[in-house]
């Protein structure tokens, strides 16, 4: 007997068919099932990016937050500084307001070399205008009546400076002004052109100036306006305030006594005008 199995052709092909539709159905399977995971990947990463972001939210407002409240305490802290700064000057030894010329502050009307204008005590202020000034120059006024040397010392005064023209007249306090044989040494802090200030030495017998902070804009200075400058000296270390903020110090032992009071510097022009108000000296 034959046990030999003859499988036909269509056999075959059957076989075949079923086979290919196995291997199809297996990659199907396998697709679907990447496709899954690949979507919960893509779902997870959102999620953990939507996280991320929300965290960086909170604590770019936390950030924001904190500085706001530290920037509040500051300015809270610069007001209270500021107000007690203006009350205790209230009680100085010396308060000036320019009312009349009880001080002898000095005066000149004159049509010379140098301007053709005045200054002295007018108006509740104490004013240098010029009608012209012929070439530049420079002006001290000192405190003339009371203790004039002294070394330490806080000292303010209200100041602004008009002109025609482009820039601005420069003003500012002399101190530690020291007369000797004549010549005049003394200290300058100034602003000038209305937005900067820098300090000077002049040395009388040389007639030499030297600058010992060079000039450096300030926001704190307002163009055109009013501006309260002042000088607190205390040995050989000074600090520059201007409208009741530091914004500069220093120290420098070339002189260690001397008298004080106002200074201006104007440049060759027409219609320049300076005005002082509200001077305040306390000697320490």
């Amino acid at each position: 007997m034959n046990t030999n199995i003859v499988t036909t052709e269509p056999e075959k092909q059957s076989k075949v068919l079923w086979i290919f539709l196995a291997f199809l159905l297996g990659v199907c399977v396998l697709l679907v099932g990447l496709t899954s995971v690949f979507g919960l990947s893509i779902w997870g990463l959102s999620s953990i990016q939507k996280q991320v972001s929300a965290h960086a939210t909170q604590t770019q407002q936390a950030q924001d937050a904190r500085a706001t409240q530290t920037q509040q305490a500051q300015n809270a802290r610069t007001t209270a500084t500021v107000a007690a700064m203006i009350d205790e000057r209230a009680n100085f030894d010396f308060i000036d307001r320019f009312d009349d010329n009880r001080n002898v502050w000095s005066a000149e009307s004159a049509d010379d070399e140098y301007y053709r204008g005045e200054y002295g005590v007018m108006n509740g202020q104490y004013r240098w205008n010029f009608a012209e000034v012929k070439q530049g120059f420079s002006l001290r006024g000192l405190k003339s009546t009371g203790q004039l040397y002294m070394t330490d010392f806080d000292m303010y005064v209200d100041g602004q400076s008009r002109q025609d023209g482009e820039g601005l007249p420069c003003y500012g306090l002399d101190f530690r002004d020291t007369l000797v044989d004549n010549h005049h040494s003394n200290y300058v802090f100034q602003v000038c052109n209305g937005n900067e200030f820098a300090v000077f030495y002049f040395d009388g017998p040389s007639s030499e100036w030297t600058l010992l902070r060079s000039w450096k804009p300030s926001p704190m200075i307002q163009p055109s306006g009013w501006n309260t400058l002042g000088v607190i000296a205390r040995k050989n270390h000074f600090k520059f305030l201007i409208n009741n903020v530091v914004v500069d110090e220093m120290d420098d032992d070339r002189l260690n006594t001397g008298m004080v009071g106002v200074f201006i510097d104007v440049t060759q022009g027409t219609n320049r005008s300076i005005s002082f108000d509200n001077f305040y000296l306390q000697v320490r």
